[in-house]
């Protein structure tokens, strides 16, 4: 072992004074503990206790004799006085005459406690306290500490840090592990909460479906369900009220069987259901998986509106047939009448011609208003009109309107009396004149169709915020039961009266457009009214046109408005 030489010399400084009268040859006894206590080769001694001698000698300069051996007889050697103090472990006795010096190390090993120390006698005054300071002065400066350290470290710490390494490791190993154990717990539950809320969101989608929905499965041969939404329960139950053994058992059996076929051949499979006298219901079996589990899903549809539509679809047809019936009557009389009398015409004498002729221009107007109003029809329909608002003066439109209608009118003048009530006010609004003329037109023939004397009034007002236009007549009149009819396509009330059915329906679809709203007030053989309204504003409005007949504003009360 190298010392360095600033230590040595001050340990010889210090020692000096205290060891000037100590000359005699040391011996010293070091307890022979094995390797790494001691190694003896030669007289050179290392391992901690030797480093300790060798240190502790500084402060004695003679050579020593050194003594190795056993605790026990290193301890009677220092009795006898043949060493002078030992170097060892767990040296006790408990003799007087024996005197411990303070340990130089201590440690456990073993969960035990192990001192390392110098001994001497009680005689050995002077050797005791220069061992002792020497032993102070050695901890002091630092180099009973790096001496001590490498040994304990070669004795102690190795073993020590490679348990260290291993329990560091194990620490390691366990706290990844626990992470890990954690990391998994949290995505299983996470993974079951999702599942969990999943599986609530499609259980609740399914409950709430507007469709009878139930899965089922086969258990010992018999049907069974998983699961069922509100309304499939509903629906067994009302269907259960209303059916008879034989027909259930025959539903059961049914079911049964398309259950098989459905799994067998992974195919959705349809059958009858005929519990039900009241409706017509189809179910559908489609296969699924429920719960990790090859089931049948079972869906019931109701084919009442199915056959709503087939029936609507057929008094559709049938309405067609009787509007081409009709188109076709109504289009070869007047076209019959066209030819005949022309036909006749070269065979007359030119004064006898006036007649004929007057009736070839009646049918001939009849047959161009059926093609207009069939052509305004096509149009509306398609979405193919457009309007064109212009400012229109109401009394002068309506003017217009009765001049036309009575220039075509098969009535003669003198049996129906058609007038205009004219106002206080003129009154002038936005709309499109060439669909005004044609709604209110077809009003105005509708009356002089069915009224054989009296009189026909067109006229306006306004009233609570509204601007009301109307055709009163002193006609056959309508129950109140047929008034909605009357709006129908191809509808017709008196089947023989003269025309197609499309007059009032065409005068709807005009007022709609316009956004104007048809009252109807009707007594049956006593005349029928009709009114169209638009909404105004009494702000704008600088007009204020009062009804001229307060019983109008009775009418308007109790007429039957057309949504």
């Amino acid at each position: 072992m190298t010392y360095r030489l600033p230590l040595l010399l001050s340990y010889l400084l210090i020692t000096s004074i205290l060891t000037a009268s100590y000359a005699a040859p040391q011996r010293i006894g070091i307890v022979d503990k094995g390797t790494p206590y001691l190694i003896c080769k030669d007289s050179t001694y290392s391992g901690c206790f030797g480093q300790v001698a060798q240190l502790l000698q500084v402060a004695v300069p003679e050579a020593p004799c050194y003594v190795t051996g056993s605790e026990d007889q290193l301890i009677t050697l220092l009795k006898q006085g043949e060493v002078d103090y030992v170097v060892g472990v767990n040296l006790q006795t408990n003799d007087l005459q024996v005197l411990s010096t303070v340990s130089f190390l201590q440690e456990k090993e073993n969960d035990k406690e192990v001192r390392y120390g110098v001994v001497t006698t009680l005689d050995n005054v002077q050797l005791f306290y220069t061992l002792n300071n020497t032993l102070a002065q050695l901890n002091n400066s630092g180099e009973m500490d790096t001496l001590t350290s490498q040994w304990i470290q070669n004795k102690v710490i190795e073993p020590h840090a490679q348990m260290e390494s291993v329990l560091h490791a194990f620490r390691i190993g366990l706290i990844v592990a626990v992470f890990a154990l954690s990391i998994l717990i949290i995505y299983l539950l996470v993974y079951y909460r999702l599942e969990k809320r999943k599986r609530r969101y499609v259980v609740k989608l399914m409950d709430n479906l507007p469709q009878p929905l139930a899965v089922m499965h086969k258990e010992n041969g018999k049907l069974k369900y998983l699961f069922t939404n509100r309304l499939h329960h509903d629906d067994e139950i009302v269907k259960k009220s209303a059916t008879t053994l034989s027909d259930a058992q025959e539903y059961v059996d049914n079911l049964s069987l398309s259950y098989d076929m459905t799994l067998e051949m992974q195919q959705p499979v349809s059958l009858e259901d005929k519990r039900s006298t009241d409706h017509h219901y189809m179910l559908y079996l489609s296969p699924c998986v429920y719960n990790e589990q090859h089931v049948v899903a079972k869906t019931i549809y109701n084919m009442r509106e199915e056959m709503d539509l087939v029936r609507q679809a057929q008094e559709s047809e049938q309405q067609i047939d009787q509007f081409i019936e009709s188109i076709s009557h109504e289009v070869r009389t007047p076209l019959n009448s066209i030819l005949g009398f022309s036909q006749m015409l070269p065979e007359l004498p030119v004064e006898d011609r006036g007649e004929l002729m007057n009736i070839i221009d009646e049918k001939s107007i009849l047959l161009n208003k059926l093609i207009s109003e069939l052509l305004l029809l096509s149009h509306i329909e398609g979405g193919f009109l457009s309007t064109q608002y212009t400012d229109i003066n109401l009394e002068e439109l309506l003017h217009e309107i009765l001049e036309r209608e009575l220039l075509s009118a098969p009535h003669a003048p003198h049996e129906v009396l058609v007038q205009l009530d004219k106002p206080a006010c003129p009154f002038v609004f936005k709309s499109d004149a060439m669909l005004l003329k044609e709604m209110l037109g077809s009003a105005l023939n509708n009356a002089l169709k069915f009224t054989s004397s009296g009189t026909i009034t067109l006229g306006y007002f306004q009233h609570d915020s509204y601007l009301f236009v109307y055709i009163k007549d002193m006609g056959s009149g309508i129950h109140l039961s047929n008034v909605k009819k009357i709006f129908e396509p191809f509808m017709k009330v008196d089947t023989f009266t003269q025309g197609t059915g499309l007059g009032m329906s065409l005068m709807k679809q005009i007022a709609i457009i316009l956004e104007a709203q048809i009252g109807v007030y009707s007594k049956y053989k006593h005349g029928t009214t009709i009114f169209f309204r638009w909404p105004i504003d009494t702000q704008t409005c600088t007009t204020n046109c009062s009804p001229t007949n307060s019983l109008l504003i009775d009418e308007t009360d109790k007429a039957l408005w057309i949504d």
